[in-house]
């Protein structure tokens, strides 16, 4: 948790140096280490899907950051809450959007902890802060969150991320 608070601060600054200098410097992660943050997930015995629909575009530094980072919050989610769960992790291109949604089913697993709310007060300010909108629909049996950020549209002419 320690570690990852660092990264977050850290990221922070970046986005903050990149609104100060007009987006020259770049940040670590973006939003196309998406899958490869899934896959570690994968590999640390998290049950998830990674889904990528539509065709990538680039995306201004700063909300790529935020796309990652809501995701890897989610991840952490269903980690903390709903370890061993069935998941999915759903990137979707628009034209003039970019959503995220992660989904989990819910566990009786006596080893979840309890939660409070933080990630997702912090999900909210990392989509707010590009103009993007947070939903969190619960139920019994699962969990969805659905973060989704206005784009200046896509250039088809770019590759999608690998």
């Amino acid at each position: 948790i320690s570690t990852a608070g660092r990264d977050a601060l850290g990221d922070i600054k970046v986005l903050l140096r990149t609104v100060d200098s007009g987006q020259e410097d770049t940040p670590v992660k973006g939003v196309g280490e998406l899958r490869e943050l899934v896959d570690a997930a994968t590999l640390a015995g998290v049950p998830i899907e990674f889904i990528e629909r539509g065709r990538a575009y680039p995306l201004p530094k700063g909300l790529s950051l935020a796309v990652f980072r809501v995701g890897q919050e989610c991840l952490t989610n269903m980690y903390k809450h709903a370890p061993g769960a069935r998941a999915e992790l759903e990137l979707v291109w628009k034209e003039h959007e970019v959503r995220l949604r992660a989904f989990n089913e819910r566990t009786q697993n006596e080893h979840a902890i309890a939660s409070d709310q933080r990630g997702l007060t912090g999900m909210r300010e990392r989509t707010e802060l590009f103009d993007g909108t947070l939903t969190v629909n619960e139920s019994d049996t699962a969990f969805e969150v659905v973060a989704a950020w206005p784009t200046g549209g896509a250039d088809t002419s770019e590759a999608p991320h690998p």
